[in-house]
């Protein structure tokens, strides 16, 4: 079935690897006449029953029907073992709005989009959803719906989605997720990720330490998600901390980096009042880069949060800089340490020879293989138009590099920033 592709919302991602879908349900493998349920107020406020689709008899889908407002489709959702909500980039499903007797409008509603029946999405007045008897996809970043970390940590939860109408008679169709699952990355991107999922619950890691009695690095069940991995940090001296050797894809060096940040969790304690406010330390090759001062807050206790280091800030000798193999020892020092690490991440930096326009020395734009990257100092505004003059979207840019995947808009796009207007073609 051919959809038109609606992009609902979209915001800047870090450059990732290439990914895959995840299919929540397409409804094929269900049969005609089952129901599926809805989060409703009362059991009575509507149904969701698999139908033919109403463009392609062979196709299979679900009919919502509606009689009060806030009933909406709601589907459980396991993913894939090790795998995370976190892990993933978006959430889309399409929707086809048909005439509706009891409804002049039917398809000028409010979205909705609830988590585990927490509401993370909810439109502002009644925009247009669709056109008229034509499937639309509708998608979100999952950066947009503002998940709380338990959120992201998620492996099974339940997701309800829909337009909210007292009259309502449409259908859903190819619920997913995307962007879980790492595939090959494509050689330009270079990017460096270590998630311990492809380890033994059990297995030791290195560590740079004083002695080797000093602490452990274990694989263990992530403490907010069974299903995932990480390495569990034991310690009993000071200065003990993990160890990674890496090795940059071919033809990177250190020098081609921008960032280097890894995830991590500290929970509660009974060795230690405050286990959280410590110094944070980084080591190159056993060459100490960074070291905090007078004994930072480094974490919410019992949340995962992402701690992110400018390799410019770190010193890097030019020695350094042209290394493609090498060691990263990270964490904090405590000789009384429990903590978890995860996602050990190196984002390479934007390639200066696709500089596309340097528009003065706040703002600078880089072909992408699929995009733009844009390195802003503070805060900008920025609209996408297509190369008909209608704006798709507005945008408000990150300090540092923002890349936007232009794919979605054909072959040719304009992006304007202030009084700047840039054209991009694919």
């Amino acid at each position: 079935m051919k959809k038109m592709l609606l992009l609902f919302s979209l915001c800047f991602l870090l450059l990732s690897n290439a990914k895959a879908d995840f299919v929540i349900d397409n409804f094929d493998s269900k049969t005609i006449g089952q129901t599926l349920p809805l989060k409703a107020w009362y059991t009575t406020d509507g149904t969701g029953t698999v139908a033919a689709d109403p463009a392609n008899a062979s196709n299979k889908v679900v009919n919502v029907v509606t009689t009060n407002w806030d009933a909406i489709l709601k589907l459980t959702v396991t993913l894939p073992a090790g795998k995370k909500l976190s892990d993933y980039d978006s959430f889309s499903f399409d929707i086809y709005f048909s005439a509706n007797a009891n409804d002049e409008n039917p398809n000028y509603k409010k979205m909705f989009v609830f988590i585990d029946d927490e509401k993370k999405f909810e439109d502002a007045e009644y925009p247009k959803q669709a056109e008229m008897s034509t499937w639309t996809t509708k998608t979100f970043l999952l950066s947009s719906l503002d998940l709380t970390d338990a959120e992201k940590a998620k492996n099974t939860f339940t997701i309800a989605f829909g337009v909210s109408t007292d009259k309502g008679n449409y259908y859903v169709d190819n619920v997913k997720l995307t962007g879980g699952g790492d595939v090959t990355p494509p050689p330009t991107t270079g990017n460096v990720t270590i998630d311990f999922n492809d380890k033994t619950i059990g297995q030791t890691e290195a560590m740079k330490a004083w002695y080797t009695t000093d602490g452990t690095a274990t694989i263990a069940a992530d403490p907010t998600n069974a299903g995932n991995k990480a390495v569990n940090i034991v310690t009993t001296n000071w200065d003990a901390l993990l160890k990674v050797n890496i090795t940059l894809p071919s033809g990177k060096t250190l020098a081609n980096y921008e960032t280097f940040s890894y995830d991590i969790y500290i929970g509660t304690n009974a060795n230690d009042e405050n286990p959280n406010y410590k110094n944070s330390f980084v080591f190159l090759d056993d060459e100490k880069k960074f070291e905090d001062a007078e004994y930072p807050k480094q974490a919410e206790m019992s949340t995962w949060t992402t701690k992110t280091f400018s390799l410019a800030s770190l010193g890097l000798t030019t020695t350094e800089l042209a290394k493609s193999t090498f060691a990263l020892a990270f964490g904090i020092s405590t000789n009384q340490g429990n903590y978890f690490i995860d996602n050990v991440k190196l984002f390479p930096k934007a390639d200066p020879t696709t500089e596309i326009e340097k528009l003065n020395s706040e703002i600078r734009v880089f072909k992408l293989q699929s995009g733009v990257g844009i390195i802003c100092k503070g805060n900008q505004t920025l609209e996408i138009y297509n190369i008909a003059g209608q704006k798709i979207t507005s945008l408000i840019t990150k300090e540092g590099l923002n890349t936007i995947d232009l794919s979605l808009y054909g072959s040719m796009v304009i992006i304007k920033i202030g009084d700047k207007r840039i054209k991009v073609m694919l």
